[in-house]
């Protein structure tokens, strides 16, 4: 009977063990997630000789493992000697595809989201407005930016008369909860006829980032190389 006894007690403590485990399990905190920008450039032609245009796409791409929210901003500044022509934006959903951003906040919300002077360009993004159904919940009624969405700015610059290859543009991608990202990339100047093959530079958004980035271009994108430059627009003041 002692026997059986002991048997009993040794099973009753290995039960309550298991079950304290299980409770310890259930009341962990959960691993805090958190967005995270990865910057890229890319460039339509390749080249810009004096007099020419090119298009230069800045991509804010969620890469973390949480949510942006807020107001995301993408910011594109050019050398001396070049001058923004126009900006468009654009957003990748996942359920959506890509939105034209720049129609919608100009049609639908009677504003702009983009600004440039004559160096730089300039577009924030209102997730909160851009979900709000009253103006068509264009993103799921959700004021996010999920992991693996972007954000596209593309900005039409004309080589004014810079003759010399090796000055550098900068686009930088903050707010959204995440911490800044910044790129730079060389502009190459030469006379000979533009290519319209890539030349792109990507940047992690902080130290010790996370692996990842696109490896290949969409069939919109190679559309927009096919496009080639765009006629003159008329430069706005600065913001």
């Amino acid at each position: 009977m002692r026997a059986i006894s002991k048997t009993r007690l040794a099973g009753s403590a290995a039960v309550a063990a298991l079950a304290l485990t299980a409770l310890c399990a259930f009341a962990a905190p959960a691993q805090a997630t958190s967005p995270w920008w990865h910057a890229s450039t890319r460039m339509f032609p390749s080249n810009v000789p004096p007099g020419g245009e090119a298009t230069v796409v800045l991509t804010a791409l969620n890469l973390g493992d949480g949510q942006a929210t807020g107001v995301p901003t993408l910011t594109q500044s050019f050398p001396e000697g070049f001058s923004v022509q126009s900006v468009e934006l654009y957003a990748l959903f996942v359920e959506q595809g890509k939105i034209d951003l720049a129609n919608v906040f100009s049609e639908t919300f009677n504003d702009t989201y983009c600004t440039h002077g004559t160096g730089s360009a300039q577009c924030r993004v209102d997730l909160a407005q851009l979900a709000n159904p009253e103006f068509g919940g264009f993103n799921r009624e959700e004021p996010v930016l999920n992991p693996y969405e972007d954000i596209e700015m593309r900005v039409t610059v004309k080589n004014e008369g810079a003759v010399a290859t090796g000055a550098q543009m900068s686009g930088e991608v903050s707010g959204g909860g995440a911490p800044k990202a910044r790129v730079a990339q060389s502009l190459p100047v030469t006379a000979a006829a533009p290519t319209f093959g890539v030349a792109g530079a990507r940047r992690r958004g902080r130290r010790g980032g996370r692996p990842g980035g696109l490896a290949s271009l969409s069939a919109h994108d190679h559309a927009l190389a096919q496009r080639g430059p765009r006629p003159n627009q008329a430069a706005g003041d600065d913001s």
